[in-house]
Order: C-alpha cells, then structure tokens, then sequence
C-alpha cells in the first residue's frame, strides 16, 4: 500500500465521522427543541373540564360552569355550576372541591367540608390550606359524583 493511498484513507474516514458527527448533533439540537416545545398535561382541563361538562349535563336549570383553581398547597379546585341567567351569583350556584390525589393514575380526591378535624390551629398553614377538611375518593360514576355536588 503506497503512502497516499493510506492518507486518502484516512481522509475519507475521517470525513465521514466528522460528517455522521454533525448529523448527530443536528438530530439532537432538533430532538431538545421538540423537547423544549412539550407541554405538560393539565389535570384540570383533561380530568376537570371533561367531568364538569358531563355534571353540568344532568343538572337541570344550570347551564354554565367555571372552574376555579388550583389554590393553596393542596391545589384544591372547585367546580361552580351556575343556574340558567346567574352566571357569576353565587347565590344561584352549586358547587363540588377537588383536589389532586396520584395524578399518575388520574385519581381525584374529593374535599369533604362535612368534616373539621382541627388539627391545625387556626391561622396556620394547615388551616388556611384546607388541611382540617378530609378528602375522600371521587366515586367511580358520573352520577356518584353528581350526589356530591352541594
């Protein structure tokens, strides 16, 4: 094998691992864009909104919702349901708290404001949290869930 027969060897290999190295680094900085561009899943507009328009279906005389949240350390929300021509007055409104349980498997809790189990004082962080309220499971059926709003 002659001398230049071994450098252009090498010269071809070596472009071509420079070239396959840019190609790499060009898919990679287009994959960390996608990346970047991602959004996060919203567990209240895939969960939330889905379950109040469902709710709001089987509610006679109400015809708007709002969903408002997530709030505190609990992310507790509240789904508000208002009657027909009162959107906005609470005085015509039923409503139902949710907070987040393992978001992972898509479990809701449900606030039970029945219940005061004051083991936070008052003014503390606990308290003002929402944390002397249970929560209990979200039933598995639309019209459980119906049961629940007050």
């Amino acid at each position: 094998m002659r001398l230049n027969e071994i450098r252009d060897r090498y010269i071809r290999k070596d472009h071509r691992e420079t070239t396959t190295r840019e190609n790499l680094r060009n898919r990679i900085q287009k994959l960390q864009q996608r990346l970047v561009n991602l959004k996060y899943v919203s567990w209240v507009d895939e969960l939330l909104e889905p379950i109040a328009k469902e709710l709001i279906k089987m509610m006679p005389g109400y015809d708007t919702y709002e969903i408002l949240g997530p709030f505190g350390l609990r992310s507790e929300t509240g789904i508000h349901f208002y009657e027909k021509n009162h959107q906005g007055n609470t005085h015509h409104c039923k409503s139902i708290n949710i907070v987040p349980g393992d978001l992972d498997k898509g479990e809701l809790k449900l606030v039970d404001y029945s219940k005061d189990t004051g083991r936070y004082r008052e003014g503390s962080l606990g308290e003002i949290n929402g944390y002397n309220h249970p929560d209990k499971p979200l039933p598995n059926t639309i019209k459980g869930i119906l049961k629940e709003v007050k």
